[in-house]
């Protein structure tokens, strides 16, 4: 999950991780697949929805 999925994207994509296309509007957030070393997929999105955590600016999770 993240706040800014495009520019995570590019971040990433500058890393090095494979992205598989381009974000794409789910409804429920915007959603892209990126591929990690080793070959396991995970999906990266930035949500729509209030999440059910907030992490402070120490970090450390704390609920909303």
């Amino acid at each position: 999950m993240c706040d800014r999925i495009h520019a995570t994207v590019a971040e990433l994509r500058a890393k090095g991780i494979r992205i598989g296309g381009e974000p794409l509007d789910e409804g429920w957030g915007i959603a892209v697949m990126m591929t990690l070393p080793g070959g396991v997929q995970v999906m990266l999105y930035e949500p729509r929805h209030p999440p059910a955590i907030s992490v402070a600016t120490s970090g450390v999770p704390s609920e909303t």
